[in-house]
């Protein structure tokens, strides 16, 4: 019976917004979705919620860790159903809010734990990599293990040198591993709802919000980040935003070049969101011409319903804005 639920979106698209209202409906806490959110210092580009907002209605994994560690999926997949754990045992709902495609398909189809990393043998396949090209250990590793080939893009150049890196060390395949998988949520614990807009609407909402967090400071907030002498992570100094102001700063452009060039990669981003999540059985709500409240209304509704009522056929999940 799905108790839990996430609400999902492109960057943008409200979500924040929805899930404060939604959780405070259902009696829920929030468990953020959003892989740059976990990052302390890192506010204003990630959209964190005001303090206000997190004493009304408990958060977790926001500002976990520090901007110069390193955090991986299977340390958020973790955290996660640790938290899920301690919300049921206050008899609560979880509401996983936020954005992040890896986090919410690591959740619903599990991962394992694998053994550490070899840094010399990984060093070789990437080396091969940059020689014979991903797509060529792809067929190497269609020909090891087809289950994990089917899963992993011709393209997916990490995903394929962490296949082929436990399959030479320990001889198993990780399609076989992941469906064995155990770190997940139970299947049949969550609906899984989103907010849709057209197209050119979140394009427009990307900008407006872009322009908002240079208002409100975002250079200096980076400017900040990079001097202090761990300066910032592999995983931090990517996240949409913080990126473009990094590398605007060095080429000395103006506040006005980098924003624009912020709103270009948002948009791209918000992009490849909504290609996540066509893989998976969300039921989208339209957003566009409706206040938070009004969709939160309507998010409680689709939870509560799913909740009692199971055994009904699905709902619609295509997106109506798309």
């Amino acid at each position: 019976m799905p108790r839990h639920a996430f609400l999902i979106g492109a960057t943008a698209s409200g979500k924040g917004e929805v899930a404060f209202r939604l959780a405070r409906r259902m009696d829920a806490e929030i468990v953020s979705l959003d892989s740059m959110k976990v990052f302390r210092g890192m506010d204003i580009g990630t959209a964190k919620p005001p303090e206000e907002r997190r004493k009304a209605v408990p958060y977790h994994l926001i500002d976990i860790v520090d901007p110069w560690e390193t955090f991986s999926t299977g340390d958020y997949v973790r955290l996660a159903l640790r938290a899920v754990e301690a919300i049921e045992g206050r008899r609560r709902r979880a509401l996983f809010a936020g954005g992040t495609g890896l986090y919410l398909r690591s959740l619903v189809e599990g991962m394992f734990d694998g053994p550490a990393g070899d840094p010399a043998l990984r060093a070789r396949l990437v080396e091969e990599i940059a020689r014979r090209g991903a797509p060529a250990l792809w067929e190497d590793l269609r020909a090891e293990d087809p289950d994990a080939a089917v899963r992993i893009h011709p393209n997916d150049a990490r995903r394929i040198v962490r296949a082929l890196e436990l399959r030479a060390r320990t001889g198993e395949r990780i399609g076989e591993l992941w469906r064995g998988s155990s770190l997940r949520l139970a299947p049949g614990s969550y609906a899984i709802l989103g907010l849709a807009w057209p197209r050119e609407a979140l394009y427009k909402r990307i900008d407006a919000r872009t322009a908002r967090f240079f208002a409100r400071g975002l250079v200096d907030e980076v400017r900040r980040l990079v001097s202090d002498p761990r300066g910032l992570g592999r995983a931090a100094s990517q996240a949409i935003g913080y990126k473009e102001v990094i590398e605007g700063l060095r080429e000395g452009e103006a506040p006005d070049a980098i924003c624009a060039r912020v709103q270009r990669e948002s948009r791209r981003f918000a992009k490849r969101q909504l290609t996540w999540f066509r893989k998976f059985p969300v039921t989208w709500i339209a957003a566009e011409g409706q206040d938070p409240e009004a969709l939160a209304e309507e998010a409680a509704r689709l939870w509560a319903k799913a909740e009692g009522d199971a055994a009904e056929p699905a709902a619609d999940v295509s997106n109506p804005c798309t």
